[in-house]
């Protein structure tokens, strides 16, 4: 497979599926969980979306996505555990967990791999004009996770933080570097807006998940590979 490095169509389109997950990740636990999720979370009808954040980064816990084909395991926020959870998105093996309060506020988490044969690469490179902001051991390497600041939106009613970089990972004798987006996000209710806090709060969720990436050792990501790829390794 020849090197292809970033680029900016592929990055839009893994944010685009990410972007549905980020969509999803607003659903709390209702009794009907999603893959990876126990549906055991309870609502937050009564909460503003300063509540919702002043929670937001309070602490972690690890998520293990178990046997699917996403190569990476994480943590998300404790508010979060036992909420609902989307998986296997259309193009993408994509993470959304999210937890609502009153009026259609809501906090959410996403993670997104994207597993598409003409995204995946063997030579990662640097995407134009983001700003690298973390580094994060995964495996036996170090990888570089980016801003992805064409993505990231900041109004009155909502803050989407996104990152993203490429994680390394060997499938049979070959290693590929796979597409990685992380996405945390706020939105306010009816009559409220984002409070200048809770944006910043926002940018810890998406850079404390992104810092906590690590290996998926029950990855099914060389079948899936096996099954959807013209060329697999």
């Amino acid at each position: 497979m020849p090197g292809q490095g970033f680029s900016r169509r592929r990055l839009l389109q893994t944010s685009a599926a990410l972007a549905a997950a980020t969509g999803l990740a607003g659903c709390s636990g209702d009794g009907e969980s999603g893959n990876g999720g126990d549906g055991s979370g309870e609502g937050n009808s009564g909460t503003t979306v300063q509540d919702l954040c002043s929670r937001f980064p309070g602490g972690f816990v690890a998520y293990d996505v178990g046997a699917v084909p996403t190569i990476c395991d994480f943590d998300i926020p404790a508010v979060l555990e036992g909420n609902s959870s989307s998986g296997d998105l259309p193009g993408d093996n994509g993470w959304g967990i999210g937890s609502d309060g009153a009026n259609g506020s809501r906090i959410g988490v996403a993670v997104g791999i994207n597993l598409n044969e003409d995204a995946v690469t063997d030579e990662p490179g640097e995407p134009r004009g983001e700003p690298a902001v973390a580094d994060v051991e995964f495996g036996s390497e170090t990888v570089t996770l980016y801003s992805f600041e064409r993505a990231n939106i900041s109004s009155e009613t909502d803050e989407i933080y996104k990152l993203n970089g490429h994680l390394p990972y060997t499938v049979g004798d070959t290693k590929l570097y796979f597409p990685v987006n992380i996405s945390s996000n706020a939105r306010a209710g009816a009559d409220e807006s984002i409070p200048e806090d809770c944006r910043a709060s926002v940018m810890e969720v998406a850079h404390r998940v992104g810092k906590s990436l690590r290996v998926n050792e029950e990855t099914t990501v060389e079948a899936h590979l096996e099954q959807r790829w013209d060329d697999p390794p």
